[in-house]
């Protein structure tokens, strides 16, 4: 999926001190806005991003809870509840 491959992305580039930042690269490829809204759902805690990752939980609900201080129960909530899945 391409979450895990933006988590890769991101990870390499802070772990591997390589010599472009992230506004440098998604500059260069012009798609900040939408490697910018992936790299925000890293803020998610580890267990809401695996359930994308899984496709238990779409990233656009995600990104809905991505401030949230609440945001395993909220997505635990939409996940039990299958929110956006078709019935």
């Amino acid at each position: 999926m391409f979450f895990s491959k933006i988590v890769f992305l991101f990870h390499y580039i802070c772990h591997n001190r390589c010599p472009f930042s992230i506004n440098s690269f998604t500059t260069r490829i012009a798609i900040k806005p939408f490697i910018t809204n992936f790299i925000r759902l890293l803020s998610l805690p580890k267990t809401v991003q695996s359930y994308i990752i899984k496709g238990d939980l779409s990233v656009g609900h995600a990104r809905a809870i991505v401030n949230s201080k609440e945001a395993l129960k909220l997505a635990n909530h939409m996940i039990k509840n299958k929110f956006g899945k078709k019935i």
